[in-house]
């Protein structure tokens, strides 16, 4: 019975059910999860192993970072979502979008029960935050960084919104994912970026839980947002958003590292310009570079030293030859050797 809840919550009321059937939302949610993890993730790790390097963590930056930057990222989150939800709504009412196709779109998301609000959270929150986050950010704006710098942040946004297929939500998905590209960029950690994600689906998960016949739906309460709270959200955010680039001012400078490449087959190139070195910020990363400055070091104070040795003749030692056996020292002179050339 459990199991039959879980795929499938029975609407308070069935005339405010939506066009989409329930079998039909839990084939839908079903291809949702599979797709994300088998079309978006799964290709993105051996894309990675395959031409960039044999560490997947560490290239992507997965990574642990400070509990107060995890903590910002989630604030902005929060603080940008009444923005980007007036934007939304504001289309809609310029458009004019039928009430219908405007229900049909939100079903997807719409839960009655408790155990559904559980599994819709895992399909339409926890999965797109690690599979989603891993491709565009870990994957997508990593390799554009290498190249582009903090341009990386603007295509992978922009490219971010228009992977979602919503014109009505393109300006908000646009505006998060520049947003989320950011505090991943500042904080060279994918955890960042990976909380937001979820802490936005999620909220909009739990504004669309209908418990009850006359709960409001997610475009019900995005038509009643005053401007004293748009006003304060734009403040909020860029409150939060300085404090967060100021925190992250340390993390933001890389370190460079030398990562294990995969190594290429004779007659195989690389797709990318793929330099040496790698830009990576971590603690491990810092001990690593200057355990191998010092080690270099070293090195390079031996080579001298044995050049030197090289060079340098040896010292002729005081102590007398020893006689051999059977043979007389011979002892020459400077001076014997001029008399007899003056001889002759």
């Amino acid at each position: 019975m459990v199991v039959q809840h879980l795929f499938q919550g029975q609407p308070a009321d069935q005339s405010q059910s939506p066009l989409l059937s329930h079998k039909s939302l839990r084939s839908l949610r079903l291809i949702l999860f599979f797709s994300q993890y088998l079309l978006i993730l799964l290709p993105s790790w051996l894309l990675i192993r395959r031409w960039h390097s044999a560490s997947v963590s560490t290239y992507i930056r997965l990574h642990s970072t400070s509990p107060a930057v995890v903590l910002l990222s989630v604030l902005g989150t929060i603080s940008l979502l009444p923005l980007s939800i007036a934007f939304s709504s504001m289309l809609v009412r310029k458009i004019g979008i039928p009430e219908k196709i405007l229900a049909a779109n939100n079903s997807f998301v719409t839960t009655y029960t408790p155990v559904e609000f559980a599994w819709v959270l895992i399909v339409v929150a926890v999965t797109p935050a690690i599979c989603e986050e891993f491709f565009f950010r870990g994957h997508f704006q990593r390799t554009l960084e290498r190249t582009f710098g903090w341009k990386s942040v603007l295509i992978a946004g922009v490219l971010f919104g228009l992977f979602h297929f919503q014109p009505l939500g393109l300006m908000s998905l646009s505006i998060l994912g520049l947003f989320f590209g950011y505090i991943y960029y500042r904080s060279r950690s994918i955890l960042t970026s990976m909380a937001a994600h979820f802490t936005n689906n999620a909220i909009v998960l739990c504004l669309d839980y209908r418990p009850h016949t006359m709960s409001q739906t997610y475009w019900d309460i995005s038509q009643k947002i005053s401007p004293i709270l748009l006003a304060g959200s734009f403040v909020a955010a860029i409150f939060v958003i300085a404090v967060f680039h100021r925190l992250t001012r340390k993390a933001a400078k890389p370190i460079l590292e030398t990562v294990e490449e995969r190594p290429l087959h004779p007659g195989e190139s690389l797709p990318l310009p793929i330099s040496e070195s790698l830009k990576i910020s971590s603690s491990d990363a810092a001990k690593k570079s200057r355990t191998s400055r010092i080690i270099h070091s070293k090195k390079l104070k031996q080579a001298k030293n044995t050049s030197v040795q090289r060079h340098t003749p040896a010292k002729r030692s005081s102590t007398p030859r020893k006689q051999k056996a059977g043979r007389p020292i011979q002892r020459t002179n400077t001076l014997t050797k001029r008399k007899r050339k003056r001889k002759k």
